[in-house]
């Protein structure tokens, strides 16, 4: 074969490539500007030259139709990275307190015998608690009689007394005196909670109080 028309040949074979890489790049852009969902192509069989062509098209003869996603399927999910480091605490929220207080209402009552009457109730959620009360008592005369009395925080539960929250006074005769009652505890369930007293002598029941203080937490010190 005469060299020239070898060289002709080459020269026709390395234009040919050059053409095709410069559709591929010309085909990249035209897809980035429309980005469609696939892609379209006619590619000669002879010369590899690239044509994009609009769905549905027919390539020419000796073409081949090529179509590729743009966009990949999704791969599968990764593992679960390791645990962050914990942040730090949060604030300390409100304390809740409730009152009980039977001014406006109340009735005197006789608190003789050796059974809890209860003075004043609470109802309260499940938390821990601290709670003040002061009972107010009476004995009138007596005949000087001397009276002794004891009250309490107790459980409607069980009617018992909170851990030692049972305070003991003398009364004498014709006297007032106000019994201050303290206790912390912690409560499993719903509950109701009394200031209550009882007596050993003619006791009279006046106007008292009782406040509960819910805490975030409870921390008991022994004491020496």
């Amino acid at each position: 074969m005469n060299r020239y028309v070898v060289k002709a040949i080459h020269s026709l074979k390395l234009n040919a490539c050059a053409f095709a890489v410069a559709g591929v790049f010309f085909i990249g852009s035209q897809a980035m500007a429309q980005a469609p969902d696939q892609i379209f192509a006619c590619v000669n069989k002879n010369s590899g030259q690239t044509q994009i062509v609009a769905q549905g098209a027919t390539c020419p003869v000796n073409s081949s139709l090529v179509v590729w996603n743009v966009v990949g399927p999704q791969g599968p999910q990764g593992p679960a990275g390791p645990a962050g480091a914990a942040g730090p605490a949060g604030a300390q929220g409100p304390s809740n307190a409730f009152l009980a207080d039977n001014t406006p209402n109340f009735s005197s009552q006789n608190i003789n015998g050796f059974q809890y009457i209860n003075l004043l109730t609470l109802s309260l959620a499940p938390g821990s608690y601290v709670v003040n009360a002061a009972a107010a008592l009476n004995t009138f005369d007596t005949g000087g009689f001397i009276a002794s009395a004891l009250c309490a925080i107790t459980k409607s539960s069980n009617n018992f007394p909170i851990g030692g929250s049972a305070v003991q006074v003398t009364i004498g005769t014709s006297s007032n005196v106000v019994v201050p009652v303290t206790t912390a505890f912690t409560l499993a369930a719903s509950d109701k909670v009394n200031l209550a007293c009882q007596s050993s002598g003619i006791v009279w029941t006046q106007a008292s109080s009782m406040v509960a203080i819910e805490a975030a937490t409870l921390t008991k010190q022994v004491q020496p």
